[in-house]
């Protein structure tokens, strides 16, 4: 037998241990996961180990590029895989406003340039410049919350919520033409707080092409505060712009190539674009309790409140199956012919989603405190229900796992 008191102090390190160790375990699985599934010609190559062994707190691929994967590691170092010209980050000891090694806090994939916000509000650019794409400008800085890398151009969300655009169709004499949606949103953001841009994305590059311009050098759709939907650039197939007047509560979009997505704030999905996607379309509207959205090449990656992935449209099944077997997931970026799918605690408020790059996304939205958001939040495409907590009516809000509990449209 031993006494009392070494019974009591046997207690209390056992106690002390218990804490330790759960401390230790938690530190453990908070640790991310990074999965990258290819199933087409791609030559991106493994998911590097300085990717995942200081800890990752973004990703992002591009929806038509089909050859880079990227991140940011826990420590804000931008590390990118597959393209040489992508994966050259820039790294700058002396030169904060040049790295993009350290503190950076949002990335946004291009088809072939990268855009990386770093927490002082600097972006940096690097990649093809051929149009323009990664030449930053001087305006931007210190007064931007989000970047979005597009096919050849390039646009930054400014903190007053209108846009600023670069690159093809925004740099030559086609300017007044090209900037004509662009100015109207513009226009009503600065005159209507409930029309300030929140989020913005980017379609494929089909619409891009010189042949395909009519008055914009972009297709893509923009996220307003009064969580409504507005077309940016030329339209796209299957939606009217009444169409998208009708979408309301929407709190996340996501864009790939010829094809978008739009969650809700009730964990309801729908989806447009090209006929040719109509699996991708039709099966989106029976998704339920989803939080985040991203779109590649025909197809879409959705993450439900059990935190599992759905994968749906035009992807092969057996992808799709490996995918739904993942859990714990809190990222998912879609690009054409591969994904990148993230997990772990660490990840918070970090969700990238993508169908970014060429066709874009919003990545790294960093959204300022407002009453009406309610929340200082980063993130991307994927925009948590919770961001429209202020503007719920009493019948909304019943809860599941502190998500609002699907309901029909």
């Amino acid at each position: 037998m031993f006494p009392l008191k070494h019974i009591h102090t046997r207690i209390i390190f056992v106690a002390i241990f218990v804490l330790f160790s759960n401390s230790l375990i938690g530190q453990v699985t908070r640790q991310p996961v990074l999965v990258q599934r290819v199933w087409s010609g791609s030559l991106i190559g493994p998911i590097p180990a300085n990717a995942t062994n200081q800890g990752v707190q973004m990703i992002s691929v591009g929806s038509v590029n089909s050859d880079s994967s990227s991140c940011i590691t826990k420590r804000g170092r931008v590390v990118v895989w597959g393209n040489a010209s992508l994966s050259a980050v820039p790294i700058n000891q002396t030169n904060d406003a040049l790295d993009a090694t350290r503190d950076v806090d949002a990335i946004s994939m291009g088809e072939s340039h990268m855009l990386a916000f770093k927490k002082n509000g600097n972006i940096i650019a690097w990649g093809s410049n051929a149009n323009g794409e990664s030449a930053v400008p001087a305006s931007l800085s210190n007064n931007v919350t989000a970047v979005i890398a597009g096919y050849r151009n390039s646009i930054a969300i400014k903190n007053d919520g209108t846009l600023e655009a670069w690159g093809y169709g925004f740099t030559s004499d086609r300017r007044v033409a090209a900037t004509t949606t662009l100015s109207l949103i513009n226009r009503a953001a600065e005159n209507d707080t409930k029309k300030k841009v929140i989020g913005c994305v980017m379609t494929g590059w089909d619409n891009n092409t010189p042949s395909n311009l009519k008055d914009d050098p972009i297709t893509g759709f923009v996220l307003l505060a009064d969580f409504t939907i507005a077309r940016l650039g030329d339209p796209m197939d299957g939606i009217s712009d009444a169409d998208l007047a009708a979408k309301q509560d929407v709190v996340g979009i996501a864009a790939g190539h010829r094809c978008a997505a739009a969650v809700y704030k009730n964990g309801l999905v729908d989806a447009w674009g090209w006929s040719d996607y109509s699996g991708f379309i039709s099966r989106a509207r029976n998704l339920k309790g989803v939080s985040t959205i991203s779109v590649g090449n025909g197809y879409g990656l959705a993450i439900t409140a059990q935190k599992k992935v759905v994968a749906w449209g035009n992807i092969p099944a057996e992808q799709a199956t490996f995918i739904s077997t993942l859990a714990n997931i809190t990222s998912v970026a879609a690009g054409w012919s591969h994904c990148l799918i993230a997990s772990g605690g660490v990840f918070g408020e970090f969700d990238t989603s993508g169908s970014f790059g060429n066709s874009g996304g919003w990545i790294g939205r960093r959204i300022p405190p407002s009453p009406r958001l309610g929340i200082y939040q980063r993130t991307s495409v994927a925009l948590k229900q919770n961001i429209g907590k202020a503007a719920r009516s009493s019948t909304q809000r019943s809860q599941v796992g502190g998500r609002v509990a699907p309901k029909s449209r």
